[in-house]
Parts: C-alpha cells; structure tokens; sequence
C-alpha cells in the first residue's frame, strides 16, 4: 500500500476512471510526486508538529510526501470537488497511516483569512476568472480582506498564492507550483509588486519550458519558495533542466540560509515590477543590440475579430447554401492558423480556400434587409448565441467588431518560428491572428518591414517578448509586440532598400511558384546585421 500511497497512482487512476470536461471544470492537473516531495521538504525542514495548509488538496500528493518525510504533520486541505475529496479520505483511510488530517469541502478563497499556518504548500487551479465558480462573490471578499486589486486578465491562482502568503505564520514556510506567465505577462504586475512588498519570497525555481510537467495542460511551471523570516533580503532565480536539477537543489536548501547555490540573486530594491522578470534569468537578446527603437515607432499590434461564437459566426460554400444567406451578407474571414500555409496570402489563396468548402466567411450584418438572414439571426436567438460572454454586451448582438484588413498577420501560437503573414488578400481576421497595422512613416517601405519579419535576427528579438508554455509551445499578446524592439529604419539608405526589396521581390516569385529560397531571407538578414 505505501508504495502506491507515495506515487503518482492515485492520480492517474483518478484521471482514467474521471471523464476529461470534470477534470477540467475544477482544473484538475496533479503535482509530480518527485515535485510534492521537493516542495514538502523545503515547508518541513526537518521541523516536527506542523500544522500545513494545502489550499487545493485534490487527492492529498503534498500530505502523502508529508507523511513520508514526517509523521508527526497535521494537514488542513479545501477542496471545491467534492468526489476528488470522497476519493482522498478513502485512500487515507485505507493506507492506515494514522494521519491527522481535516479536509473542508469549501472554496479556500471564501475561508477565514485568519487563521495561520506553520506551513502552506499548493498545486493551485489555473483557471480565468470567469471559468471560476463564484467568481463575483471570490474576487469582492478578495479585495475587501486583502487591499489587493488585480487585473481582470489576472488567472485565479495569485489569488491563492496572495492569500496563503497573508496567513503564513512567523517562521512559516510555503511552496507554490505555478505558471511562470505571471513573471512575464501584463497580468502579473500587480502580483509581482505584492511580493516584493512582502518579502517573503526567497527562490524562484523556473523550469526549461521544453520540460511539460502537466500533461493535459500546455503551460510552462515554476516552483516559488517563501519564508517568513529575515535572512534574506533578495529573490534567487534558478532555472532547472531536469529532475537530477530538482533532486542536488533538494539537498542544498537543507542548509539554508546557509547556502550558496547558482542561480542569479537580485536584492528587493534592484526588483522591477514594470518588466518581465525573465530579464532577471535569461540571457537578454537585445542587450547586444544598441540601435534598436520600438516596434510602436512603425507599426501598432491589435488583436483579431472575437465572435463570441465562431461556429456560428464562420460560413463554407455549404453552410451558405444551406441557409442561403446572400454574398453581401459575408466577408471573407481566416479562422484558423493552419488556413495559411506559406508567408505570402493572396487573393487566388482565398479562392483556393472558397472552392475546397473552407470556413472563411464571416457574417457581416449591419440592416437586416433579407428575410433569410432574419431567420439566420433568430436561428441564434434560439441557440442561445446572443447570450454568451462576448455577444451580450454587444448592441446588437450579432454585430462583430470593425477591424479593419490588416496588411500583416501574426499568428498568436508558435512552436519554433513566430508566423508572419504578408495579407495581400486583404482579409480580414479572427483571433488566430493578430493585426499589425504598419504607420505612414513606413507604408512606403511596407515590402521592407516585412522583409525584416521574416528574418532570423527579428525573429530572435522578437522572442524576448514572448510568453512560454509547456512543450515549447510560445504565445504573443498585442502588447507583447507593442513592446517589444526593431531595427531602426530610419538608418537604412535608399541604395539599401532597393536591394532589399529586389531581394524580397525575387523571394515572393519564387514562394508563389511554390518554392521557399531560404538563402533570399538569409541574405537579407546579413544586411539587417549591419544596422544593429
């Protein structure tokens, strides 16, 4: 029994015998047990008689490290789902440990912010606040108990992390696993500046974001260890390649404070809460470049159509005939990333699409003047669209968003190069792609801008900005390309420009004629190189 009780089978026969929409309705996605038992150790420290809090208990992974490392634990753990709960008092039941622990079927962020832990470990839920239940209710009595006001882009698990810091005992301990995206999002300033104020956090530990350690979630992780103590007045970061990383720093922070470890230490006062913090335990790219402007000096980065409801917003040559909604009604419309195959999207592209029954028509009502596409709308009425998140703020519902063809597209997710598409179809777009509307400054010169996209030495400038989630798996929001850096074009002579362009015209040629020169971009690069 002890050797499935301090193992991952718990959960895995949970997740096979638990349908997957249950799962992810309470997002369900269980600690490594290599990890409970990292995250135990550093709470513990060889200290007896604890009182530990795990604020989203699941089937109890950080209890059951516990008890292997020390018996003598009293666990307190909440949990919104009440069979994962059932499950967990079954299986400490029928392992005979003698555990004293209290389990709460009760959402931890709703409970009395009074009472204090010795120690506080947690795997919390990675949910947006919407998905959240009561999520209304959480985020009132949050702000109400805490002073704290986040984002309301924010995910739910700060809150758990900014509640539990607030009721960590003197000496206490905590241990988090969470998503790195914090470090590096708009979103996560504010829980940044509360963690600097507080001053507990002593190590960030940021796993390679190749290393998934969820398997149903695409998400990077990082470990963050707390003490509410005074030995330290700095935040180490240390990056991990690998379990034999987790197990060697396991056994240096035994010794803390006493310890000298690598990784990059960075004192509360020299902390920014304005910049993503990978600046802090990555090499930094644009460092060696010295002449770089902003991206907004060019070009501004907006975010594609959101329907509310593509299914039904989103038309083929089939679905137009079915409910035979006329050809004024609809404007040409990419809905998903894999519509674009190459760099270069032409009109012939889109017919190529249209003809092979693709969805990328977009309903487009601005009168209803048609007796079908009447009957189209209260069709939607029916299926309940005018009531979903987007559509019912919006007067009236069915009306989408004016964005206007962007000349340029980016795609949003990308696993090795970032996806930019020259848009000579003028189409417009849903939210697989961002828009990137170039300015006046350099509209003449567009062919030029794009050129520089598609090249390496943009490329790498460019993924400074990006977010990273599991598997490798990079993802840009507007702003993260808003603020990210380019080339300065104004340095650029006309002799230069003229053969970038004879360069990029000859690529197109050949793209089109259905062959990539690669060496035409490489070319180009060198000579963006020059101006850096």
């Amino acid at each position: 029994m002890n050797n499935y009780l301090f193992s991952n089978q718990p959960e895995d026969n949970f997740n096979h015998q638990n349908k997957d929409h249950i799962r992810k309705k309470y997002a369900q996605f269980f600690t490594p047990f290599n990890l409970a038992k990292f995250m135990v150790n550093w709470v513990i420290n060889n200290r007896k008689n604890l009182t530990i809090l795990d604020p989203s208990f699941g089937l109890g992974i950080f209890a059951r490290a516990g008890y292997k490392i020390e018996k003598q634990l009293n666990f307190i753990g909440y949990d919104l789902d009440q069979n994962i709960l059932n499950q967990a008092q079954i299986l400490f039941k029928d392992s005979q440990t003698n555990f004293k622990l209290k389990l709460y079927h009760q959402d931890y962020l709703l409970s009395d912010l009074n009472h204090q832990y010795d120690g506080i470990i947690c795997n919390p839920p990675y949910l947006k606040f919407q998905d959240f239940p009561n999520n209304q209710e959480v985020l009132t009595k949050f702000y109400q108990e805490t002073g704290q006001k986040l984002s309301g882009f924010t995910n739910i698990y700060p809150l758990f992390l900014i509640k539990s810091l607030l009721q960590l005992k003197e000496n206490g301990r905590l241990a988090f696993l969470i998503p790195s995206e914090f470090l590096n999002a708009n979103y996560g300033k504010e829980v940044k500046q509360f963690l600097m104020e507080n001053k507990t956090l002593k190590y960030i530990l940021i796993f390679d974001h190749h290393q998934n350690i969820f398997d149903q979630a695409l998400t990077t992780s990082c470990i963050l260890l707390c003490a509410k103590d005074n030995f330290q007045d700095q935040v180490t970061f240390i990056n991990l390649k690998n379990n034999d990383d987790l197990e060697t720093l396991s056994q240096n922070l035994l010794n803390y404070p006493n310890i000298n470890i690598q990784g990059k230490s960075i004192n509360y006062e020299q902390l920014n809460c304005q910049i993503k913090w990978r600046t802090y335990y990555q090499e930094i790219a644009p460092d060696q470049y010295k002449k770089l402007v902003s991206f907004s000096n060019y070009a501004t980065v907006k975010r594609g159509i959101a329907t509310g409801s593509n299914d039904y917003f989103i038309f083929n040559q089939t679905k137009q005939k079915k409910f035979d909604i006329p050809d004024q009604y609809l404007l040409p419309c990419l809905a998903k990333a894999n519509q674009i195959k190459t760099a270069i999207f032409t009109q012939d592209h889109f017919l190529e699409s249209w003809n092979n029954n693709t969805n990328i028509l977009i309903l487009n009502v601005q009168e209803i003047k048609h007796k079908n596409v009447e009957i189209y709308l209260k069709l939607g009425e029916t299926l309940g669209i005018n009531e979903k998140y987007l559509t019912k703020h919006r007067k009236p519902w069915y009306k989408i968003e004016n964005r206007h063809p962007a000349p340029i597209l980016v795609g949003v997710f990308n696993r090795k190069r970032i996806k930019f598409i020259r848009n000579e179809a003028n189409i417009r777009n849903l939210t697989a792609f961002h828009c990137i509307y170039p300015h006046r400054l350099i509209e003449d010169k567009i062919n030029i801008f794009f050129a520089y996209l598609l090249t390496d030495i943009a490329q790498e400038i460019f993924n400074y900005n990006c977010r990273e989630y599991g598997g490798g798996l990079k993802k840009f929001e507007p702003n993260d390309l808003n603020q990210s850096l380019i080339i300065n074009f104004d340095l650029i002579d006309n002799l230069t420009i003229n053969k970038i362009e004879n360069l990029y015209q000859n690529y197109r040629f050949k793209l089109l004629s259905g062959f990539e020169d690669n060496n035409l971009i490489q070319e180009i690069n060198q000579i963006f190189i020059k101006y850096l």
